[in-house]
């Protein structure tokens, strides 16, 4: 039995943001709203993609919430 699902979102590898994640102890958010480097807060550049990544994650919890009627 062949069961197909919609893939509601794709993630490209985010290696530099996963790792200031652990390093800063914070969520993907704090990292790019607060520019966290090295733990320190303000002193990263923030490229585009990884704004695009959290509009992902917005997006996937919005789905993951309309599929269970959260």
């Amino acid at each position: 039995m062949e069961v197909e699902y919609d893939v509601p979102a794709v993630f490209r590898k985010r290696e530099s943001l996963m790792q200031e994640m652990w390093d800063s102890r914070a969520t993907a958010y704090e990292v790019v709203e607060e520019a966290y480097k090295d733990g320190e807060k303000g002193v990263r550049r923030v490229p585009d993609r990884e704004h695009e990544t959290l509009e992902k994650y917005d997006e996937l919890a919005a789905d993951i919430e309309e599929a269970f009627d959260a």
